[in-house]
Protein backbone atom coordinates (compact mmCIF):
# COMPACT_ATOMS: atom_id res chain seq x y z
CA UNK A 1 0.00 0.00 0.00
CA UNK A 2 1.32 3.27 -1.10
CA UNK A 3 1.41 6.28 1.29
CA UNK A 4 0.35 9.53 0.91
CA UNK A 5 3.81 11.00 1.79
CA UNK A 6 5.27 8.16 -0.99
CA UNK A 7 3.21 9.45 -3.76
CA UNK A 8 4.27 13.08 -2.95
CA UNK A 9 7.74 12.33 -3.41
CA UNK A 10 7.09 10.09 -6.60
CA UNK A 11 5.26 13.00 -7.91
CA UNK A 12 8.77 15.14 -7.05
CA UNK A 13 11.13 12.08 -8.23
CA UNK A 14 9.31 11.47 -11.72
CA UNK A 15 9.76 15.64 -12.62
CA UNK A 16 13.67 15.31 -11.92
CA UNK A 17 13.70 11.87 -13.60
CA UNK A 18 12.23 13.63 -16.70
CA UNK A 19 14.30 16.54 -16.52
CA UNK A 20 17.00 14.26 -16.05
CA UNK A 21 16.28 12.48 -19.46
CA UNK A 22 16.06 15.65 -21.33
CA UNK A 23 19.57 16.71 -20.35
CA UNK A 24 21.09 14.11 -21.41
CA UNK A 25 24.06 14.83 -24.33
CA UNK A 26 23.98 11.24 -25.50
CA UNK A 27 20.78 9.13 -26.49
CA UNK A 28 21.70 5.41 -24.64
CA UNK A 29 22.89 3.42 -26.75
CA UNK A 30 23.69 -0.29 -25.20
CA UNK A 31 20.82 -2.30 -23.30
CA UNK A 32 22.85 -1.82 -20.16
CA UNK A 33 21.72 2.21 -20.18
CA UNK A 34 18.35 1.34 -21.39
CA UNK A 35 17.94 -1.21 -18.69
CA UNK A 36 19.15 1.30 -16.17
CA UNK A 37 16.43 4.07 -17.32
CA UNK A 38 13.77 0.83 -17.74
CA UNK A 39 14.75 0.44 -14.33
CA UNK A 40 14.51 4.08 -12.95
CA UNK A 41 10.85 4.47 -14.67
CA UNK A 42 9.49 1.63 -12.51
CA UNK A 43 10.58 2.67 -9.68
CA UNK A 44 9.42 6.11 -10.39
CA UNK A 45 6.12 4.24 -10.78
CA UNK A 46 6.06 2.22 -7.91
CA UNK A 47 3.96 4.98 -6.11
CA UNK A 48 2.85 7.37 -8.53
CA UNK A 49 -0.51 8.88 -8.45
CA UNK A 50 -3.37 6.72 -9.29
CA UNK A 51 -6.09 8.26 -11.12
CA UNK A 52 -8.18 7.85 -8.46
CA UNK A 53 -5.63 9.33 -6.30
CA UNK A 54 -5.70 12.34 -8.97
CA UNK A 55 -9.40 12.74 -8.83
CA UNK A 56 -9.14 13.27 -5.02
CA UNK A 57 -6.91 15.71 -5.01
CA UNK A 58 -8.48 17.51 -7.51
CA UNK A 59 -11.85 17.60 -5.86
CA UNK A 60 -9.74 18.90 -2.43
CA UNK A 61 -7.79 21.14 -4.19
CA UNK A 62 -9.55 22.25 -7.33
CA UNK A 63 -7.67 25.66 -7.78
CA UNK A 64 -4.10 23.49 -8.06
CA UNK A 65 -5.48 20.35 -9.77
CA UNK A 66 -8.57 22.12 -11.84
CA UNK A 67 -11.99 20.98 -11.88
CA UNK A 68 -12.35 18.98 -14.82
CA UNK A 69 -10.77 17.11 -17.86
CA UNK A 70 -10.26 19.08 -20.92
Amino acid sequence: MTLPYERYRAIKYVREFLRELLGRVAVPRTRKEWTEIRMQARSALKHYPWETDMERARKKAPDVWGEKDE
